[in-house]
């Protein structure tokens, strides 16, 4: 794959990873965006009970969600971003989603 690129998509993607994989994810994806490029994230996202808290801890490979500002504390120092779509608090599952459309900001270095 070469790059960089004007367009990345993600539906549902980064929201299975793990932390450790989540930085990864950032690290390696943000250098595929020029600057101005547009990228689309669609992910899960609410804040998660305390049973889905606990079950998470036991199955660390079970990622259910984003949590409210992760996509802001991990993507801000590349891209502006804008949550363009969304709803959290639902009472089936998924407990909420989010749609992300983020700029790449040539100004901000590319995280390490």
């Amino acid at each position: 794959m070469s790059g960089p690129f004007d367009l990345l998509v993600d539906y549902g993607s980064f929201d299975d990873l793990n932390a450790r994989q989540r930085a990864a994810y950032v690290r390696n994806v943000v250098p595929l965006a020029k600057p101005g490029a547009k990228f689309l994230l669609w992910c899960f996202e609410w804040e998660p009970s305390r049973k889905q808290r606990a079950v998470m801890a036991i199955f660390p490979f079970i990622n259910l969600t984003l949590t409210p500002g992760e996509v802001q504390g991990r993507f801000s120092n590349a891209f502006d971003i804008d949550r363009i779509a969304g709803e959290s608090g639902l009472n089936a599952w998924p407990r909420g989603w989010a749609a992300y459309l983020m700029t790449r900001n040539d100004l901000r270095p590319t995280p390490r």
